[in-house]
């Protein structure tokens, strides 16, 4: 008898600290593996609670209905199949291996035994999705086995699992005979207390370290605070719900019979599940209220970022339009340079000059144009390349290069790329 409070007492221990970490890493880092470890600690902390809690007030195990007494325990079971899917690499998928259906057979030998001790519907139930597990988890370590040397990672998580439902296959089996199976069934209950251990290490190699960077969406301040208030509840309902119930069992047993107490202490199972749903409750609604506060800290990072790509949009709109305009500056001024030499080259042509001097002239002005030309160009050339530099500065490749440069040749660069836009125009320009 002491053993079986040992056992119970252990177990609880065990999920309590396993719940605690894992919320604790949840609320930190905000990663789908520790969601998934704490709804399913928190499912395993609803029995537990409720079938330990019950043994240290009454001294014996639980005589509700089965929903009642393994409610927690058959949710956690459906979120350690969702763990392990979610988990598995894409290769894994499609593999096949016989060995894979070994568990089968054994598991339904194990249930034609277990079938009277658990209830017939509820030991369907979690045989069913326990050898689903079994079969998966030995599926992901033949697959991991054969691609190993091809750098694919350790499926740690199908290993804890795998550890984890065959204690509890140990435990239903051993349950079902007397004697020496007394001492594997305990073997496999503190078998099954360690592998939650196991499983919060998988999780934390599967998912990645605490220490990695991971986006912030609590105060530290804020998050100690939910931590705090958690264990404070969970201390208080747990000693609570367990002190209440004696109260209630000392109530009881005084001035009623046999029978009459038998009935009456119905009530201490609905107390002591009710404060197991308040225990989970709670868990689930830090999980939520960080859940959703992540959600909007990410909308609010969405819109502020649309802001800034607006913001920059529009920058590279007034950016474009006034580049536009420059290029078409220098543009001008090289298809009116261009234009002048036209008209020199056919007037020297149609009319050449007689004298030496003039068409010296003649070819003078059109070096000059020429080279008004070459300046204009160059001056293309130079809005091209800032062009090209603000590339480079967005994708922070830009060097600055200093150079020396004559003040009286930009200030004629400026002069010949307006000069005959401005005559053009009607406009006099000095």
């Amino acid at each position: 008898m002491v053993m079986e409070y040992v056992e119970n007492i252990v177990q609880l221990i065990a999920i309590l600290f396993a719940l605690l970490f894992s919320l604790f890493r949840y609320i930190s880092s905000k990663k789908r593996g520790w969601l998934y470890s704490v709804v399913f600690f928190t499912g395993s902390l609803l029995s537990s609670y409720f079938w330990t809690a019950y043994l240290i007030i009454m001294g014996g195990n639980p005589n509700a209905s089965d929903t009642l007494t393994y409610f927690g325990w058959n949710v956690s079971y459906i979120v350690m199949l969702l763990l392990l899917l979610h988990a598995r690499k894409e290769g894994e998928k499609k593999y096949f291996n016989a060995l894979m259906l070994l568990p089968i057979p054994l598991n339904v030998w194990q249930l034609t035994l277990y079938l009277d001790f658990g209830g017939a519907v509820n030991s369907i139930y979690q045989v069913t999705i326990c050898t689903a597990v079994a079969c998966m988890c030995i599926r992901d370590i033949i697959w991991h086995i054969k691609n190993r040397k091809k750098g694919v990672g350790t499926p740690f998580i199908a290993i804890a699992l795998l550890v984890y439902v065959s204690a509890e296959f140990g435990m239903w089996t051993a349950s079902c005979f007397e004697g020496w199976a007394e001492i594997v069934y305990y073997l496999c209950s503190f078998l099954c207390s360690g592998s939650y251990f196991m499983i919060l290490l998988a999780i934390r190699r599967t998912y990645g370290r605490d220490s990695e960077k991971t986006d912030v969406f609590i105060s530290k301040k804020i998050q100690n605070i939910i931590k705090g208030s958690y264990v404070a509840i969970l201390l208080i309902c747990s000693v609570g719900g367990v002190l209440l119930g004696c109260w209630i069992r000392d109530m009881i047993s005084t001035g009623l019979s046999d029978a009459a107490e038998t009935e009456a202490y119905d009530i201490i199972h609905i107390i002591l599940f009710l404060i197991s749903i308040i225990l989970s409750a709670f868990a689930i609604a830090i999980v939520l209220i960080v859940y959703f506060e992540q959600k909007i800290s990410e909308n609010n990072r969405l819109r502020e970022e649309k802001i800034v790509a607006e913001q920059s949009n529009a920058a590279k709109s007034d950016f474009l339009a006034s580049m536009s305009h420059e290029i078409r500056t220098p543009i001008n001024a090289v298809l009116g340079m261009n234009r002048m030499i036209m008209q020199e080259s056919l007037k020297a042509r149609d009319m050449m000059p007689k004298d030496r001097e003039s068409v010296r002239k003649v070819f003078s002005d059109i070096t000059d144009y020429s080279g008004n030309i070459d300046s204009a160009g160059n001056s293309l050339l130079s809005i091209i390349n800032d062009i090209l530099d603000f590339s480079k500065i967005e994708a922070g490749k830009f060097d600055i290069n200093e150079r020396e440069y004559m003040l009286s040749s930009v200030l004629n660069d400026v002069s010949n790329t307006i000069y005959f836009k401005a005559r053009d125009k009607g406009l006099d320009f000095c």
